[in-house]
Order: C-alpha cells, then structure tokens, then sequence
C-alpha cells in the first residue's frame, strides 16, 4: 500500500528560519507540528508546499490572512495555465476593391 505524500521534518524545517541569536527561542517543535498538520488539512499539496520560498521563525504566520494570501498567490501561480491561442488562417482570394488614398503634398493641404 503506497504510502500518502505528507510533508517531512525536513520539509517543515525548509520554512523556519535558523535562529543563531541566543535570545531567540528555538521553534516549539510540536506546536510546529500541529500548525503544519492544520495546513496540510487545507491545502494537501506537496507541490505547492515545495514551491514556497520563505523563511519564518514560526509557522503561525500562515494561519494569519497574509499568509493564506500569500499561500493563495502561490497556489494561482501554479495552477495558471497560459491559454492558447487560436490560429486563424487567412485566405489567399482578394475581397473587395482597393482603397487609393491620396496624401497631402504640402503642411497647407493637410492643416486645411
């Protein structure tokens, strides 16, 4: 039985910035955990997560409305698919007459 795609600790520390400062707290790993398991619930897309470029120091930020925007934007971006477009082919037979056009010879002409 396969097993379902599910994001790893390796994944999930992919998100979360490295603290080097001795002040900042180190990530509170199982609420981390349960914080990606409630977004994995919404948005169960390996390929949406993979594609994500940022660097947090928790992962509550996407719960907020500009994470879920930001997850929103992503998710569009992928799944946007440029439309083609039709070919029209012309024909190769004449319609019509052809229009002549006489142009003005002198700036007097054409301002009249």
């Amino acid at each position: 039985m396969a097993k379902p795609d599910t994001l790893t600790g390796k994944q999930l520390n992919k998100f979360l910035r490295d603290t080097v400062d001795k002040l900042v707290k180190q990530p509170d790993w199982p609420r981390e955990v349960k914080i990606m398991k409630t977004l994995w619930g919404k948005y169960p897309d390996v390929t949406l997560w993979s594609s994500l470029e940022i660097k947090l120091p928790s992962l509550a930020w996407f719960l907020m409305i500009d994470g879920q925007q930001h997850i929103e934007k992503v998710k569009q971006s992928i799944e946007f698919e440029i439309p083609v477009k039709n070919y029209i082919e012309l024909s190769k037979e004449k319609i019509g007459e052809d229009v002549r056009i006489n142009k003005a010879l002198t700036i007097k002409d054409f301002l009249n």
